[in-house]
Parts: C-alpha cells; structure tokens; sequence
C-alpha cells in the first residue's frame, strides 16, 4: 500500500512540473499595435503562455495584458512569429506561433476589429514580426 501511495505521489508530482513549465517568446514590435482592447507601444515584447491565457508584456515592464487564447492548427513551416491583423494604420494582435508546435495560439478578434472588419470588407492585411524563444 505504501508503494502505491509514493507512485501516486510521484506521479502527481511529475505532472504538477510540467504543468508550470511556461513557454515564452521574445518580439521586437516595431509598431503599435492592439492587443485585446489594450493599445500597447512599439517595442521589445516577452509573451508568455500559460494554458489557455497569454500574457503580453513590454520588456521595459511598462504595459502588461493578459488575452485568452485558442489553440489551432499551426500548419506553418519556419521561424517563431507573431502575427498581426492590420486595418489602415491599426494593428490588432492575432495569433502567436513557437515555430516547434502542431498549434499556435489565436486570440478572439475584440469588438473593435470586428467592427473595422465589416466596415472594411472583411479581409485585413496581415503582417508577421519573427519572434525567438
């Protein structure tokens, strides 16, 4: 019985480690840009993902937000990246992708896209900023 509980223990243990394994990218933004209703800056930003949540933060620490995320097919080949839904001079942040896994993280377009969207035609451009881990 003892034997049973410590593997039961181990076990719980193994996967609590790797549930707090957090995946992180590193992009360098050069414009403004939108992420959920929250304007964020140019610049150097770390994106962490954690579960279904992404964090977006600025590297210097000054704007920091928290997006739900859902996972889909990557089907890309290549670099790490970030991409970006663009309408005129706004830029709304779309989906991120580690360049490694089968999905990348997509985030649900804000009131504000959807809105340009239909007011548009429906198609934005798109527009990709490579990311490193």
């Amino acid at each position: 019985m003892k034997r049973l509980i410590v593997a039961v223990l181990s076990i719980a243990a193994a996967g609590m480690s790797l549930q707090a394994e957090e995946h992180y990218l590193k992009a360098n933004i050069p414009f403004e840009f939108r992420a959920g209703q929250t304007v964020m800056p140019a610049g150097e930003y770390i994106i962490k993902e954690d579960g279904l949540l992404l964090v977006v933060r600025e590297a210097r620490g000054k704007s920091i937000c928290t997006l739900m995320s859902i996972a889909a097919d990557a089907h890309k080949t290549g670099s790490a990246r970030v991409t970006f839904h663009r309408y005129g001079d706004t830029y709304f942040l779309n989906s991120i992708w580690d360049g490694q896994s089968e999905v990348q993280r997509e985030l649900i377009p804000p009131h504000l896209e959807r809105e340009l969207a239909r007011n548009r035609g429906g198609h934005p451009l798109t527009a990709a900023v490579l990311a490193s881990k």
